[in-house]
């Protein structure tokens, strides 16, 4: 019994010490520095990043093609004659304005010009007027053009055209008739003016 005990007395000194010596070497190697204790880098990859979801500023904005002389509607094919030629380009913006429907630009632009003889101006002026609803005023707007350039062959369509607004298909053969006789049947002119009396007497059942 007294051998037992003095074997395990002997045991537990033994590891006490034992855990002493670990201690007093932990101690005497100091606490551990922030840069000795650093996270092992990830073998993961970064996730990708997100796609920008931002417009471009002008990506919503349509194009605007300004108006040219090249790419004018056939409607006013007949605002000039080049018969008259002296005046066109001074009227390129105005005719561009009629284009875009701004008919009170169009008609500003025009008397800015100050040209009350110019047949082409005058006939410009007329159409302005006609399609703002002034049937009157473009009518006389076209007299005026006719006495200045009695074989201008827009105004003869487009007063032509005026007088079947009026209701008053009567001038508006009789301008055709003159049409034919200082163009032809085949000019432009003609045609237009031909196919909108066709359509009056269609309406009407003339």
């Amino acid at each position: 019994m007294s051998l037992k005990f003095t074997t395990a007395k002997q045991v537990i000194v033994s590891t006490l010490a034992a855990v002493s010596l670990l201690a007093i070497g932990f101690m005497a190697s100091g606490p551990f520095s922030p840069a000795q204790v650093q996270a092992a880098p990830s073998d993961e990859p970064s996730p990708p990043k997100k796609p920008s979801t931002k417009k471009k500023k002008n990506q919503s904005k349509k194009d605007k093609t300004p108006k040219t002389k090249s790419n004018f509607s056939s409607e006013s094919s007949g605002l000039w004659d080049t018969d008259d030629a002296s005046s066109i380009p001074d009227l390129v913006p105005a005719r561009a304005l009629i284009e875009e429907d701004d008919y009170h630009g169009a008609i500003a632009q025009l008397n800015a010009l100050n040209r009350p003889d110019d047949a082409n101006v005058l006939n410009m002026l007329g159409f302005s007027h006609r399609k703002l609803g002034l049937i009157d005023a473009g009518i006389a707007y076209y007299l005026r053009a006719l006495e200045n350039n009695p074989r201008h062959k827009g105004v003869h369509e487009y007063l032509g055209e005026a007088y079947l607004q009026k209701d008053d298909i009567g001038k508006a053969r009789v301008l055709l008739r003159k049409l034919g006789l200082i163009c032809g049947t085949s000019c432009n002119e003609y045609s237009e003016l031909a196919s909108a009396i066709a359509q009056y007497e269609e309406r009407h059942k003339l």
